[in-house]
């Protein structure tokens, strides 16, 4: 199990991670995500790596507080539903708050193990 922190109020959460994944094994990352949900009618933040990592992509439906790894070199955090080819890395386990949290633009979002 991993932890997140994001957003305005600099909220935490734990992740429950997925048993299927990559080789993002890390004690920190951050990524800077951008807003993609204000030009598609998806509600998710993706954020870019900067490199790519192993990846077992399966055609999946997300919901909201999942965590994917895309085109092995950004992750997606979702505050809605969205189908597509994604390697799961988790999921976050107290929404609370989690939509408002992360905003309607840019956010930084902090993966700790």
């Amino acid at each position: 199990m991993g932890y997140v922190q994001y957003g305005k109020g600099n909220l935490g959460r734990k992740i429950k991670n997925c048993r299927e994944g990559t080789d993002a094994s890390v004690d920190v990352l951050v990524v800077n995500f951008s807003c993609t949900g204000n030009t598609k009618p998806i509600a998710e933040k993706v954020g870019s790596l900067g490199r790519s990592l192993t990846r077992s992509d399966k055609q999946t439906t997300t919901k909201s507080g999942d965590i994917v790894l895309y085109s092995g070199s950004n992750i997606v955090v979702f505050y809605g539903s969205n189908s597509w080819s994604y390697t799961c890395i988790g999921r976050i386990d107290d929404l609370t708050d989690w939509e408002e949290a992360l905003g309607s633009g840019d956010v930084m979002i902090t993966f700790r193990k």
